[in-house]
């Protein structure tokens, strides 16, 4: 009974290694103990003299340059390593294959350790109601998704906000809820679709295009996963982006994330994408609505047309603003409800 604890509380503020602990705050190397209470660690041990320099060109190169892009992913890396679960932001990497997402994803598993990683589908996600207990202790959660999803999000929605979620194991009596200590990298080859169009995940997905396609005959895994190790030109560079990203300010990271539109311009252009590809009613304004603050329309109702000569399904659909609505959804097959 002596032995016994009641209360798991897990040490804040410590980064444990093979060799010691790191404290983030100091940058001091401690010895590891019990009294921390750590159940995770990174697969390898802190060097500080470690150095990236062909991940960093590689970012650059895949970023198209963006340096402003680069800084971001960065700063991502790093609330992955410190669990910064509070920023409310998963990254979605947008593009075909050959692209680098595999390579990144593969980074960051390298990065916080493959037995601190979960890899799903956002299908399996919403619909296994055990897979979320996979998902407890783990510091990042990997979304594989080749083909477009249109679906319910509200696992995702609960990962991304730190709300708990359900800890069902098949043939045992449920626990309860946990809170999640991952984040969340979506890669896909399209945008996320969802039936959702308040602005619960809107608010919390930084969509990042990766188009800038490699040829194939000069494509090669610069690091890999296969029989449960890891290989590849990049491996031995790992704890050098350990330094890296923890060599960026705390306070900087956390800007960087939360106000990506302004840091990074180049995304406002997919962002404004990424709405329009994923909300009917911002394609509808997209594609039929002329802003004049000096105009009025009224909003009108959606009466059916009768007459079979007329081109329109909806009467007035030039004069009420949800009669033209719904006439955009008739003839792009989305529900208006």
């Amino acid at each position: 009974m002596k032995l016994a604890v009641r209360k798991w509380s897990e040490s804040t503020g410590l980064l444990p290694l093979l060799n010691e602990v790191l404290d983030l705050k100091t940058k001091r190397l401690l010895p590891h103990s019990p009294d921390n209470k750590l159940t995770w660690c990174l697969p390898y041990e802190y060097n500080i003299l470690a150095t990236c320099e062909p991940i960093q060109e590689w970012l650059l190169t895949m970023s198209n340059g963006d340096r402003n892009l680069v800084q971001l992913m960065r700063a991502y890396l790093l609330g992955l390593v410190t669990g910064r679960t509070d920023w409310q932001k998963y990254l979605e990497l947008i593009g075909p294959g050959g692209t680098g997402k595999s390579t990144f994803t593969r980074l960051a598993t390298a990065l916080v350790g493959q037995e601190n990683v979960h890899t799903t589908s956002l299908k399996k996600l919403e619909k296994s109601k055990f897979e979320t207990a996979s998902i407890a202790s783990k510091r990042l959660v990997l979304i594989n998704d080749s083909q477009r999803y249109i679906g319910e999000v509200g696992k995702l929605k609960n990962l991304t906000g730190q709300d708990s979620l359900p800890y069902e194991v098949k043939f045992k009596q449920s626990k309860g809820g946990f809170n999640p200590s991952a984040l969340v990298i979506v890669s896909t080859n399209e945008v996320i679709q969802s039936c959702d169009y308040t602005s619960g995940l809107a608010r919390r997905r930084i969509s990042i295009p990766m188009f800038n396609q490699i040829k194939s005959d000069r494509q090669k895994n610069l690091i890999e996963h296969k029989n449960g190790q890891m290989y590849g030109d990049f491996l031995p560079y790992i704890p050098g982006l350990l330094n890296w990203v923890l060599s960026m300010d705390e306070e900087s990271a956390t800007s960087i994330v939360k106000n990506y539109e302004a840091n990074v311009p180049s995304l406002l252009a997919m962002k404004a994408r990424t709405l329009v590809e994923t909300n009917p009613i911002a394609d509808w304004l997209d594609n039929f609505i002329v802003y004049d603050s000096s105009a009025r329309t009224n909003v009108g109702v959606a009466k059916r047309d009768k007459d079979s000569n007329s081109p329109c399904w909806y009467l007035d659909t030039d004069k009420w603003l949800y009669a033209n609505y719904c006439e955009y959804c008739h003839n792009s097959g989305t529900r208006n409800s």
